[in-house]
């Protein structure tokens, strides 16, 4: 159930404890306080940017990529993770691909982008098809990339 607090959504999940959270109208200062709170009482705080997921625990930011991610929607894809990263306080950048199936040059130049700016990114659960095509185009000699363990 989402709730309305001070312009900022949250929703809880009943029976899994996480707290799902999604800014809408950029109260980041207030943000900051809520997030202070919630993690000083030991919970994972789960964001949604748009479409995208993601989290910040332990200074880790963790951005949940699924589906296909190619040269119609990288621009959105882009502008997405630029606006998660500006909001978010961090030390390392975690993309999750468990849900990813697919992704093409425009959406690897959007990581290397990124990279580039973080420095400490790491690409997780990489399906086999995805992690061949970046082992291929040499990716992986220049970004941490984990196969999905099954």
């Amino acid at each position: 159930m989402w709730q309305q607090v001070e312009g900022e959504y949250i929703e809880t999940t009943p029976g899994d404890g996480k707290y799902h959270f999604r800014c809408l109208n950029c109260g980041y200062h207030w943000t900051k306080k809520l997030l202070k709170i919630l993690k000083s009482s030991g919970i994972t705080v789960y964001f949604e940017q748009n479409s995208m997921q993601y989290k910040v625990d332990n200074e880790v930011l963790t951005i949940f990529l699924e589906g296909k991610i190619n040269s119609a929607n990288s621009y959105k894809f882009d502008q997405e993770v630029d606006e998660i990263i500006s909001k978010s306080s961090f030390n390392q950048l975690v993309f999750d691909c468990e849900k990813l199936s697919y992704i093409s040059s425009a959406g690897i130049r959007v990581i290397l982008k990124v990279e580039k700016k973080i420095h400490n990114t790491k690409l997780t659960k990489v399906c086999y098809d995805v992690y061949k095509l970046l082992d291929l185009v040499g990716f992986t000699k220049v970004l941490t990339a984990e196969k999905v363990k099954y």
